[in-house]
This record gives structure tokens, sequence and C-alpha cells, in this order.
């Protein structure tokens, strides 16, 4: 494992993976750039000699809506996280059940919602009387503990080069506990140790109808007892085993009649629609957009693109009446029949 990681084309591949948006056009990222032939040998020498340590991370908050605090890397060390990040993902993804998704390559936000109205469907044929669980672990990256998080690693990596990387970039993490969301390798760290209680869900409680992802679980088993009786299994084998917490708002059972809030939806049998809070999202964008246009209108594209953007998302459910209401309300931004935003130069066209 260590040897593809500090191979010359897997450092290639990693600094080539930094330089995709607009972070390349940044301080640290331009003076990299200057010399990147050396500089690139430079940081894959280190990871040979044992000599690589991260550096202080960047913090800034963001507030989607509620507020977020970012530890970001800096440059070369995004690039180790890549480097790492490229070659622990071919390792564990195969290790993963089928119905985790998030930030696994071909999965995603849109399949996990598909899945669950999958499994709501057959429940509602399979099942005398289908209940659903939802678990949501508090302040999950912020809560992970790192000891818990090395322990779990050294299960299945054995490469003892590579869990060296790995723990540096563990407990280069500030504070005393979590992984900070800002980190590459924390989205695939976050997955392997969350993969045990996947296991334990599939293999040991025996559900078979289950979805996650990243920390949001959705269970649907047959009968309200049962359902009480493994939201109880997973707080304690969450408490216990990784020493994390499931608090009580955010972990209930419910009949399956009722719809499910989750991914920013809300899921039925028959049903997709946008939660209130995912169109309070748009609306807030779109006036920011709107916004912008007023001040440079020659911004067009760039609105387009992130309000098409949002849409990709959004729009496997039944909101083109909202987008299309919603963007009459604004003054150069309207959405067409044939779902496609469009700006007004004129706004009094």
């Amino acid at each position: 494992m260590f040897n593809k990681i500090i191979s010359p084309e897997n450092f290639a591949r990693a600094y080539r993976q930094t330089r995709v948006g607009s972070p390349k056009h940044r301080d640290g990222a331009i003076r990299f750039s200057d010399n990147e032939t050396y500089n690139i040998e430079q940081l894959r020498q280190e990871f040979i000699h044992g000599e690589y340590w991260p550096k202080e991370y960047f913090q800034f908050s963001i507030y989607e809506p509620k507020e977020r605090v970012i530890y970001a890397p800096r440059y070369r060390d995004k690039i180790a996280q890549h480097a790492v990040n490229n070659v622990l993902r071919d390792f564990y993804e195969p290790k993963f059940i089928h119905d985790s998704y998030a930030c696994i390559r071909k999965k995603g936000n849109q399949k996990a919602v598909f899945r669950i109205q999958h499994h709501m469907r057959a429940s509602s044929i399979n099942y005398a009387d289908p209940w659903l669980i939802k678990a949501d672990v508090q302040k999950f990256f912020y809560s992970i503990d790192r000891n818990v998080m090395k322990q779990i690693v050294r299960k299945k990596v054995v490469c003892l080069k590579t869990l060296e990387i790995l723990e540096k970039i563990i407990d280069s993490s500030p504070g005393d506990i979590g992984l900070p969301l800002g980190n590459l390798t924390s989205q695939v760290l976050a997955n392997v140790l969350m993969n045990e209680i996947d296991h334990y869900i599939k293999r040991t409680l025996k559900v078979k109808r289950y979805v996650r992802y990243a920390d949001d679980l959705i269970l649907i088993v047959d009968g309200r007892a049962q359902a009480g009786d493994v939201l109880g299994c997973i707080k304690a084998f969450g408490r216990d085993a990784l020493r994390l917490t499931f608090p009580p708002r955010k972990s209930f059972i419910r009949p399956m009649k009722d719809n499910i809030e989750t991914l920013g939806y809300k899921i039925s049998p028959a049903r997709l629609s946008l939660t209130s809070k995912t169109k309070s999202r748009f609306i807030e964008r779109l006036r920011g957009v709107d916004a912008m246009l007023e001040r440079d209108i020659d911004k067009g594209s760039e609105a387009i693109q992130s309000l098409t953007s949002w849409y990709s998302y959004a729009g496997i459910a039944a909101c083109q009446r909202f987008v299309r209401e919603a963007c009459f309300k604004t003054e150069r931004v309207r959405f067409t029949n044939n779902d496609q935003f469009i700006i007004l130069r004129n706004c009094h066209d």
C-alpha cells in the first residue's frame, strides 16, 4: 500500500487533482507551482523517509444554514492528502456495504434518496406494519474519537508506513477530539468508522432495508416493537463501540405511512418533494444571484452555472412549479418550461 502512495505517478496525479478549480489561483498554490517538479518530489521524499508532518490548518466558518467550522489544510498538505486518499479509497470502498452512499464513487445524495424510496416501496408490499428508524450522530465530525478511529484503521491496514502517515494526519487535527471537515481524508475515514455500524446493523441486527449517507441512518423494519429495539441497539453500539452519540432529537421511530425528511427531501413511496429548508436555501441563493446581476449583468453565465448546479441536485423532486414561481419574483432570473434558467438583461422584458 505504501509503495502505491509514494509512487511518482500517484503524486503527479495528486498534484493535478489540486489544480482543479479556484484553489490553484491562491498564493500557496501559485508558489508551489513556480517550481512544481522540485516541490512534488520533495514532498514525496518526505513521505519516503518518514519526515512528512502536516502543517497548521486555516480556520474559517461557513453557514449551511447553521455554522460549521472548517479546518482547511495548506496547499502541499492537500497534495499529500490526495496521494493518500487515492490509495485509501481503492482499498476501502470494496469493503463498504452496498447501501453506503456518501463520498463514494458512483454513489451520492440522489442515489441514496432513490434507494430509500425503493426500500419504502418494497416494505409497503412485504411488511405488515412497516416502521421507519432515523438516526443521526451528534456533531459527527467534531465528535469522532481519534483513538477509536486509529484502532479501527489498524484492523485492516497492516502496512506500518501507511499507518504512520494516516495517524499523523489524524493527530494533526486541531483540538482534542474530532476530524477536520476540510480534510479530504476525513471523508473516507468517516466512512471507515461508520462502516463498523453498517456491518453491525446488517450482520448482527439483520436489518435488510437500510441506507446510510455520512452519519444519517435510515432503516425500515416490520413493527413498532422491532423499530424501538433496533434503535436502542444502534444507540448502545454507537456509544460503547464508537463513542458516538445519537441524540433523541435526531433519532426516532415513526410509521412508514408518514413521509420522512432527510437529505434535503421529503420522501414517500410515491413521491419526492423538497423540504422547507431546501426551498428556503434556494430562495436565499436566488436572491444572492439576483443581487449579483444587479451589480454586474455580465455575470450571467456564472449565475446560470450556480442555479443549474443546484437544480441538478433538486430536480429529481417535483419542484418545477416552485422554482418557476420563485424565479418570477426576481428581477432578472427566469425558469423556462424546458427546465432552463435564463437571465433577463433588460429587467423589463
